[in-house]
Protein backbone atom coordinates (compact mmCIF):
# COMPACT_ATOMS: atom_id res chain seq x y z
CA UNK A 1 0.00 0.00 0.00
CA UNK A 2 1.40 3.41 -1.01
CA UNK A 3 1.75 6.32 1.39
CA UNK A 4 -1.17 8.05 -0.34
CA UNK A 5 -3.36 4.95 0.02
CA UNK A 6 -2.60 4.83 3.75
CA UNK A 7 -3.32 8.52 4.24
CA UNK A 8 -6.53 8.29 2.22
CA UNK A 9 -7.60 5.34 4.38
CA UNK A 10 -7.07 7.44 7.52
CA UNK A 11 -9.09 10.27 6.01
CA UNK A 12 -11.99 7.96 5.15
CA UNK A 13 -11.89 6.41 8.60
CA UNK A 14 -12.10 9.86 10.20
CA UNK A 15 -15.22 10.68 8.22
CA UNK A 16 -16.82 7.39 9.24
CA UNK A 17 -16.14 8.23 12.87
CA UNK A 18 -18.16 11.42 12.57
CA UNK A 19 -15.71 14.13 11.53
CA UNK A 20 -16.96 16.65 8.97
CA UNK A 21 -13.49 17.21 7.50
CA UNK A 22 -10.17 15.39 7.91
CA UNK A 23 -6.61 16.28 6.95
CA UNK A 24 -3.48 14.13 7.26
CA UNK A 25 -0.05 15.77 7.04
CA UNK A 26 2.87 13.31 6.78
CA UNK A 27 6.50 14.38 6.86
CA UNK A 28 9.77 12.50 6.35
CA UNK A 29 13.00 14.35 6.94
CA UNK A 30 16.72 13.70 7.28
CA UNK A 31 19.57 15.97 8.21
CA UNK A 32 23.30 16.23 8.76
CA UNK A 33 25.26 18.75 10.83
CA UNK A 34 29.07 18.83 10.89
CA UNK A 35 30.87 21.20 13.22
CA UNK A 36 34.64 21.48 13.00
CA UNK A 37 37.60 23.32 14.51
CA UNK A 38 41.24 23.22 13.42
CA UNK A 39 40.68 20.37 10.96
CA UNK A 40 39.04 18.20 13.59
CA UNK A 41 35.39 17.24 13.90
CA UNK A 42 33.84 18.71 17.04
CA UNK A 43 30.46 17.12 16.40
CA UNK A 44 28.68 15.16 13.71
CA UNK A 45 24.94 14.70 13.95
CA UNK A 46 22.83 12.59 11.62
CA UNK A 47 19.06 12.79 12.05
CA UNK A 48 16.06 11.03 10.57
CA UNK A 49 12.44 11.53 11.53
CA UNK A 50 8.96 10.95 10.25
CA UNK A 51 5.47 11.34 11.58
CA UNK A 52 2.01 12.57 10.84
CA UNK A 53 -0.37 15.16 12.16
CA UNK A 54 -4.12 14.65 11.87
CA UNK A 55 -6.48 17.62 11.89
CA UNK A 56 -10.24 17.10 12.08
CA UNK A 57 -13.21 19.48 12.10
CA UNK A 58 -16.60 18.68 13.58
CA UNK A 59 -19.34 21.32 13.90
CA UNK A 60 -16.70 24.02 13.32
CA UNK A 61 -14.62 22.68 16.21
CA UNK A 62 -11.00 21.70 15.51
CA UNK A 63 -9.10 18.77 16.96
CA UNK A 64 -5.45 17.98 16.32
CA UNK A 65 -3.11 15.17 17.31
CA UNK A 66 0.20 13.87 15.99
CA UNK A 67 2.46 10.85 16.26
CA UNK A 68 5.98 9.83 15.31
CA UNK A 69 4.79 6.24 15.10
CA UNK A 70 4.03 4.82 11.68
CA UNK A 71 2.29 1.61 12.67
CA UNK A 72 -1.45 1.29 12.02
CA UNK A 73 -2.30 1.24 15.72
CA UNK A 74 -0.31 4.43 16.35
CA UNK A 75 -2.12 6.29 13.61
CA UNK A 76 -5.55 4.95 14.58
CA UNK A 77 -5.00 6.16 18.14
CA UNK A 78 -3.90 9.55 16.84
CA UNK A 79 -7.06 9.87 14.75
CA UNK A 80 -9.25 9.02 17.74
CA UNK A 81 -7.33 11.53 19.88
CA UNK A 82 -7.87 14.28 17.30
CA UNK A 83 -11.62 13.56 17.17
CA UNK A 84 -11.86 13.53 20.96
CA UNK A 85 -9.94 16.80 21.11
CA UNK A 86 -12.40 18.48 18.74
CA UNK A 87 -15.20 17.91 21.27
CA UNK A 88 -13.25 19.95 23.84
CA UNK A 89 -12.64 23.02 21.67
CA UNK A 90 -14.90 25.97 20.96
CA UNK A 91 -16.66 26.29 17.60
CA UNK A 92 -15.30 28.94 15.26
CA UNK A 93 -16.87 29.83 11.92
CA UNK A 94 -13.41 30.38 10.41
CA UNK A 95 -12.40 26.78 11.11
CA UNK A 96 -12.19 24.30 8.24
CA UNK A 97 -10.10 23.05 5.37
CA UNK A 98 -9.37 25.14 2.28
CA UNK A 99 -11.30 24.49 -0.90
CA UNK A 100 -9.46 22.17 -3.26
CA UNK A 101 -7.28 23.93 -5.83
CA UNK A 102 -4.98 21.99 -8.14
CA UNK A 103 -3.73 24.93 -10.23
CA UNK A 104 -0.11 24.97 -9.06
CA UNK A 105 3.24 24.19 -10.62
CA UNK A 106 5.42 21.27 -9.52
CA UNK A 107 8.72 22.98 -8.70
CA UNK A 108 12.19 21.45 -9.01
CA UNK A 109 13.24 21.54 -5.35
CA UNK A 110 15.26 18.36 -4.84
CA UNK A 111 18.85 17.52 -5.79
CA UNK A 112 19.75 13.82 -5.48
CA UNK A 113 23.43 14.76 -5.21
CA UNK A 114 22.97 15.97 -1.64
CA UNK A 115 22.18 12.45 -0.40
CA UNK A 116 24.69 10.64 -2.64
CA UNK A 117 27.66 12.90 -1.90
CA UNK A 118 30.15 10.99 0.30
CA UNK A 119 30.29 12.04 3.94
CA UNK A 120 34.09 12.24 3.75
CA UNK A 121 33.84 14.90 1.04
CA UNK A 122 31.33 16.90 3.07
CA UNK A 123 33.81 16.87 5.94
CA UNK A 124 36.60 17.92 3.56
CA UNK A 125 34.53 20.90 2.36
CA UNK A 126 34.00 21.98 5.97
CA UNK A 127 37.71 21.71 6.74
CA UNK A 128 38.67 23.56 3.54
CA UNK A 129 36.36 26.47 4.39
CA UNK A 130 38.18 27.00 7.68
CA UNK A 131 41.65 26.52 6.17
CA UNK A 132 41.06 29.03 3.38
CA UNK A 133 40.23 31.66 5.99
CA UNK A 134 43.29 30.85 8.11
CA UNK A 135 45.54 31.03 5.05
CA UNK A 136 44.02 34.26 3.72
CA UNK A 137 45.38 36.68 6.31
CA UNK A 138 47.89 36.25 9.17
CA UNK A 139 45.59 38.32 11.41
CA UNK A 140 43.01 35.49 11.30
CA UNK A 141 44.11 33.55 14.35
CA UNK A 142 41.35 30.99 14.68
CA UNK A 143 37.81 30.11 13.73
CA UNK A 144 34.96 30.73 16.13
CA UNK A 145 32.51 28.47 14.31
CA UNK A 146 32.64 26.45 11.11
CA UNK A 147 29.87 24.10 10.09
CA UNK A 148 28.14 22.31 7.25
CA UNK A 149 24.46 21.43 7.41
CA UNK A 150 21.93 19.77 5.13
CA UNK A 151 18.27 18.84 5.18
CA UNK A 152 16.04 16.73 2.95
CA UNK A 153 12.30 16.92 3.47
CA UNK A 154 9.38 15.09 1.90
CA UNK A 155 5.82 16.27 2.52
CA UNK A 156 2.64 14.26 1.83
CA UNK A 157 -0.75 15.93 2.30
CA UNK A 158 -4.18 14.33 1.92
CA UNK A 159 -7.55 15.74 2.96
CA UNK A 160 -11.23 14.87 2.71
CA UNK A 161 -11.86 17.60 0.10
CA UNK A 162 -9.94 15.64 -2.50
CA UNK A 163 -6.46 17.10 -2.11
CA UNK A 164 -3.65 14.53 -2.42
CA UNK A 165 -0.09 15.46 -3.35
CA UNK A 166 3.53 15.56 -2.23
CA UNK A 167 6.85 17.28 -2.85
CA UNK A 168 10.47 16.69 -1.90
CA UNK A 169 13.08 19.36 -1.25
CA UNK A 170 16.75 19.59 -0.34
CA UNK A 171 19.01 22.30 1.05
CA UNK A 172 22.57 22.56 2.30
CA UNK A 173 24.71 25.30 3.72
CA UNK A 174 28.05 26.40 5.14
CA UNK A 175 28.66 28.86 7.98
CA UNK A 176 31.97 30.39 9.02
CA UNK A 177 32.87 32.78 11.81
CA UNK A 178 36.52 33.77 12.32
CA UNK A 179 38.46 35.83 14.85
CA UNK A 180 40.97 38.45 13.74
CA UNK A 181 43.63 39.85 16.06
CA UNK A 182 46.41 42.45 15.93
CA UNK A 183 47.43 44.87 18.67
CA UNK A 184 43.83 45.85 19.31
CA UNK A 185 40.80 44.00 20.60
CA UNK A 186 39.90 40.80 18.69
CA UNK A 187 37.09 41.10 16.16
CA UNK A 188 34.82 38.49 14.62
CA UNK A 189 33.49 38.25 11.11
CA UNK A 190 31.12 35.76 9.60
CA UNK A 191 29.61 34.63 6.33
CA UNK A 192 27.44 31.83 5.06
CA UNK A 193 26.00 30.32 1.92
CA UNK A 194 23.05 28.05 1.26
CA UNK A 195 21.76 26.27 -1.83
CA UNK A 196 19.86 23.19 -2.94
CA UNK A 197 23.02 21.41 -4.14
CA UNK A 198 26.52 21.12 -2.66
CA UNK A 199 28.17 22.04 -5.97
CA UNK A 200 26.58 25.50 -5.76
CA UNK A 201 28.22 26.36 -2.42
CA UNK A 202 31.04 28.85 -3.00
CA UNK A 203 33.67 28.02 -0.36
CA UNK A 204 36.10 30.74 -1.53
CA UNK A 205 33.47 33.49 -1.46
CA UNK A 206 32.22 32.53 2.01
CA UNK A 207 35.76 32.40 3.39
CA UNK A 208 36.76 35.70 1.81
CA UNK A 209 33.72 37.54 3.14
CA UNK A 210 34.22 36.30 6.71
CA UNK A 211 37.89 37.32 6.65
CA UNK A 212 37.10 40.77 5.24
CA UNK A 213 34.40 41.40 7.83
CA UNK A 214 36.68 40.45 10.71
CA UNK A 215 39.83 42.30 9.60
CA UNK A 216 37.93 45.45 8.60
CA UNK A 217 36.84 45.92 12.22
CA UNK A 218 40.30 45.65 13.81
CA UNK A 219 41.05 48.74 15.86
CA UNK A 220 37.35 49.60 16.18
CA UNK A 221 36.43 52.34 18.62
CA UNK A 222 33.21 53.85 19.86
CA UNK A 223 31.91 57.28 18.82
CA UNK A 224 30.36 60.24 20.59
CA UNK A 225 26.56 60.45 20.39
CA UNK A 226 25.40 61.81 17.06
CA UNK A 227 22.40 61.83 14.79
CA UNK A 228 23.75 60.89 11.38
CA UNK A 229 22.95 59.15 8.10
CA UNK A 230 23.20 55.37 8.36
CA UNK A 231 23.81 52.84 5.58
CA UNK A 232 22.76 49.25 6.18
CA UNK A 233 24.74 46.38 4.67
CA UNK A 234 22.28 43.91 3.02
CA UNK A 235 22.57 41.48 5.95
CA UNK A 236 21.62 44.29 8.32
CA UNK A 237 18.68 45.32 6.14
CA UNK A 238 17.54 41.70 6.32
CA UNK A 239 17.77 41.72 10.12
CA UNK A 240 15.56 44.82 10.21
CA UNK A 241 13.27 43.33 7.55
CA UNK A 242 12.72 40.22 9.65
CA UNK A 243 10.86 42.45 12.12
CA UNK A 244 8.35 43.21 9.38
CA UNK A 245 7.56 39.54 8.75
CA UNK A 246 5.34 39.22 11.82
CA UNK A 247 3.76 42.63 11.23
CA UNK A 248 2.47 41.66 7.77
CA UNK A 249 0.87 38.45 9.04
CA UNK A 250 -2.91 38.62 9.01
CA UNK A 251 -2.92 36.65 12.24
CA UNK A 252 -0.73 39.26 13.98
CA UNK A 253 -2.92 42.09 12.72
CA UNK A 254 -6.07 40.38 13.98
CA UNK A 255 -4.45 40.00 17.40
CA UNK A 256 -3.35 43.68 17.45
CA UNK A 257 0.32 42.65 17.42
CA UNK A 258 1.41 44.52 14.32
CA UNK A 259 2.72 48.00 13.61
CA UNK A 260 0.46 47.92 10.55
CA UNK A 261 -2.86 47.37 12.31
CA UNK A 262 -5.39 49.65 10.62
CA UNK A 263 -2.91 50.67 7.89
CA UNK A 264 -4.17 48.58 4.93
CA UNK A 265 -4.22 50.61 1.68
CA UNK A 266 -2.27 53.41 3.35
CA UNK A 267 1.26 54.66 2.71
CA UNK A 268 3.60 53.05 5.22
CA UNK A 269 6.96 53.68 3.53
CA UNK A 270 8.68 55.79 0.88
CA UNK A 271 7.44 55.27 -2.68
CA UNK A 272 10.61 53.30 -3.61
CA UNK A 273 9.80 50.62 -1.04
CA UNK A 274 8.45 47.38 -2.53
CA UNK A 275 8.03 44.33 -0.28
CA UNK A 276 7.19 40.92 -1.77
CA UNK A 277 6.72 37.36 -0.58
CA UNK A 278 7.14 34.80 -3.37
CA UNK A 279 6.58 31.14 -2.58
CA UNK A 280 7.08 30.14 -6.23
CA UNK A 281 10.47 31.80 -6.78
CA UNK A 282 12.82 29.73 -8.89
CA UNK A 283 15.65 28.46 -6.66
CA UNK A 284 14.03 30.15 -3.67
CA UNK A 285 14.93 28.07 -0.64
CA UNK A 286 11.46 28.54 0.84
CA UNK A 287 9.59 27.73 -2.38
CA UNK A 288 7.12 24.86 -2.66
CA UNK A 289 4.21 24.01 -4.97
CA UNK A 290 1.63 24.32 -2.18
CA UNK A 291 1.60 25.48 1.42
CA UNK A 292 1.21 23.32 4.50
CA UNK A 293 -2.55 22.94 4.09
CA UNK A 294 -2.59 22.41 0.32
CA UNK A 295 -3.18 25.97 -0.94
CA UNK A 296 -1.05 26.85 -4.00
CA UNK A 297 1.96 29.00 -3.27
CA UNK A 298 1.96 32.35 -5.03
CA UNK A 299 3.75 35.66 -5.40
CA UNK A 300 2.24 38.19 -3.00
CA UNK A 301 3.07 41.88 -3.25
CA UNK A 302 2.67 43.22 0.29
CA UNK A 303 3.88 46.81 0.05
CA UNK A 304 3.83 48.38 -3.40
CA UNK A 305 5.43 51.78 -3.99
CA UNK A 306 5.18 52.43 -0.28
CA UNK A 307 1.51 51.46 0.06
CA UNK A 308 0.46 48.48 2.20
CA UNK A 309 -1.76 46.45 -0.14
CA UNK A 310 -1.93 42.98 1.42
CA UNK A 311 -1.35 40.87 4.52
CA UNK A 312 -0.23 37.24 4.46
CA UNK A 313 -2.82 34.62 5.42
CA UNK A 314 -3.49 30.96 5.94
CA UNK A 315 -7.03 29.63 5.48
CA UNK A 316 -8.16 30.41 9.04
CA UNK A 317 -6.89 34.01 9.24
CA UNK A 318 -8.18 34.71 5.72
CA UNK A 319 -11.68 33.52 6.56
CA UNK A 320 -11.75 35.77 9.61
CA UNK A 321 -11.36 38.70 7.23
CA UNK A 322 -13.61 37.22 4.50
CA UNK A 323 -10.59 36.77 2.22
CA UNK A 324 -8.78 33.94 0.45
CA UNK A 325 -5.60 32.39 1.78
CA UNK A 326 -2.42 33.83 0.27
CA UNK A 327 -0.75 30.39 0.42
CA UNK A 328 1.25 31.14 3.56
CA UNK A 329 0.14 28.33 5.87
CA UNK A 330 3.24 27.01 7.61
CA UNK A 331 4.10 24.25 10.10
CA UNK A 332 7.37 23.88 11.95
CA UNK A 333 6.87 20.12 11.70
CA UNK A 334 4.15 17.46 11.59
CA UNK A 335 3.59 18.21 15.28
CA UNK A 336 2.24 21.71 14.60
CA UNK A 337 -1.02 23.10 13.25
CA UNK A 338 -0.68 25.57 10.36
CA UNK A 339 0.33 29.09 11.34
CA UNK A 340 1.16 32.02 9.05
CA UNK A 341 4.74 32.57 7.85
CA UNK A 342 6.54 34.18 4.90
CA UNK A 343 8.37 32.20 2.23
CA UNK A 344 10.93 34.03 0.07
CA UNK A 345 10.41 37.44 1.68
CA UNK A 346 12.33 40.35 0.18
CA UNK A 347 12.71 44.08 -0.30
CA UNK A 348 12.98 44.87 -4.01
CA UNK A 349 16.29 46.15 -5.35
CA UNK A 350 16.78 49.82 -6.10
CA UNK A 351 18.85 51.63 -8.70
CA UNK A 352 21.99 52.56 -6.75
CA UNK A 353 25.22 50.62 -6.28
CA UNK A 354 26.60 50.28 -2.77
CA UNK A 355 29.46 52.56 -3.78
CA UNK A 356 27.05 55.27 -4.94
CA UNK A 357 25.15 55.07 -1.66
CA UNK A 358 28.32 55.36 0.43
CA UNK A 359 29.66 58.22 -1.69
CA UNK A 360 26.46 60.19 -0.97
CA UNK A 361 27.26 60.29 2.77
CA UNK A 362 29.52 63.04 4.08
CA UNK A 363 29.55 61.93 7.72
CA UNK A 364 27.72 58.76 8.71
CA UNK A 365 27.80 55.11 9.71
CA UNK A 366 28.03 51.99 7.52
CA UNK A 367 26.49 49.25 9.67
CA UNK A 368 27.91 45.77 9.07
CA UNK A 369 26.28 43.85 11.90
CA UNK A 370 23.70 44.18 14.67
CA UNK A 371 23.67 42.60 18.13
CA UNK A 372 20.71 42.10 20.42
CA UNK A 373 17.97 42.09 17.81
CA UNK A 374 15.67 39.93 19.93
CA UNK A 375 16.01 41.94 23.11
CA UNK A 376 16.40 45.37 21.50
CA UNK A 377 13.44 45.38 19.15
CA UNK A 378 9.69 45.50 19.65
CA UNK A 379 7.75 44.23 16.60
CA UNK A 380 4.49 45.62 18.03
CA UNK A 381 5.62 49.22 18.61
CA UNK A 382 8.46 49.20 16.05
CA UNK A 383 11.02 50.48 18.57
CA UNK A 384 14.65 49.57 17.77
CA UNK A 385 17.66 50.00 20.05
CA UNK A 386 20.43 47.55 19.20
CA UNK A 387 24.19 47.22 19.33
CA UNK A 388 26.00 47.81 16.05
CA UNK A 389 29.44 47.69 14.49
CA UNK A 390 30.78 48.72 11.13
CA UNK A 391 32.79 51.48 9.46
CA UNK A 392 32.43 55.23 9.71
CA UNK A 393 31.89 57.10 6.46
CA UNK A 394 33.82 60.33 5.91
CA UNK A 395 33.44 62.46 2.79
CA UNK A 396 31.88 59.62 0.81
CA UNK A 397 34.42 56.94 1.67
CA UNK A 398 34.62 54.12 4.22
CA UNK A 399 36.94 55.15 7.04
CA UNK A 400 37.76 53.93 10.56
CA UNK A 401 36.09 50.89 12.16
CA UNK A 402 33.41 51.47 14.80
CA UNK A 403 32.13 49.14 17.53
CA UNK A 404 30.40 49.25 20.91
CA UNK A 405 27.74 51.65 19.70
CA UNK A 406 23.95 51.59 19.73
CA UNK A 407 21.65 52.68 16.94
CA UNK A 408 18.09 53.62 17.81
CA UNK A 409 14.88 54.55 16.04
CA UNK A 410 11.39 53.38 15.22
CA UNK A 411 10.66 51.08 12.31
CA UNK A 412 7.53 53.00 11.34
CA UNK A 413 9.64 56.14 10.93
CA UNK A 414 12.62 54.38 9.33
CA UNK A 415 10.44 53.20 6.44
CA UNK A 416 9.81 56.86 5.59
CA UNK A 417 13.45 57.83 6.18
CA UNK A 418 14.87 55.61 3.43
CA UNK A 419 16.76 57.86 1.00
CA UNK A 420 18.46 55.32 -1.28
CA UNK A 421 17.98 51.62 -2.02
CA UNK A 422 20.79 49.53 -3.46
CA UNK A 423 20.84 47.21 -6.47
CA UNK A 424 22.70 44.52 -4.48
CA UNK A 425 19.72 42.37 -3.41
CA UNK A 426 20.89 39.28 -1.56
CA UNK A 427 19.09 36.46 0.26
CA UNK A 428 19.99 35.12 3.68
CA UNK A 429 18.66 31.99 5.43
CA UNK A 430 17.65 33.51 8.76
CA UNK A 431 14.81 31.36 10.07
CA UNK A 432 13.29 31.75 6.63
CA UNK A 433 14.57 33.06 3.32
CA UNK A 434 14.89 36.83 3.57
CA UNK A 435 16.33 39.10 0.91
CA UNK A 436 17.35 42.75 0.90
CA UNK A 437 19.79 45.22 -0.66
CA UNK A 438 21.85 47.97 0.95
CA UNK A 439 19.72 50.83 2.25
CA UNK A 440 20.50 54.42 3.27
CA UNK A 441 18.54 55.93 6.16
CA UNK A 442 18.55 59.74 6.30
CA UNK A 443 19.29 59.92 10.04
CA UNK A 444 19.45 57.66 13.10
CA UNK A 445 20.68 58.16 16.63
CA UNK A 446 24.17 56.61 17.00
CA UNK A 447 25.60 56.56 20.52
CA UNK A 448 28.66 55.00 22.11
CA UNK A 449 28.39 52.64 25.07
Amino acid sequence: MSVFDKLSEITAKGLKKGADEVEVFFQKSSGLKIKAHRAKIESLLLSNSCGCGIRVFKDKRMGYAFTSGTEKDDIDKTLIAAIEMSVQTKPDEANGLPERNTSYEQLDLYREEIENYPLEKKIDITFSLEQKALDADPRIKTSEHVSYGEAVKEIFLVNSKGFSDKYKSSACGLFLSVIAEDNSAPQTGYSFGESRAIKDLDVSKISEEAVCRATALLGAKTVSPIKAPVVFDPIVTVQILSMLASSVSGDSVQKQRSIFTGKLNQDVAVSEFNLTDDGTMKDGLASSPFDDEGVPRRRNVIIEKGKLVKFLHNTYSARKDALESTGNASRGSYGDTPGVAPTNFYLGAGEFSKEEIISSVDNGFYVMDLQGMHSGTNPVTGEISVGAKGLWIRKGALSEPVAEVTIAGNLKELLFDIEMTGNDLRFFPMGGNYGAPSVKISKMVVSGH
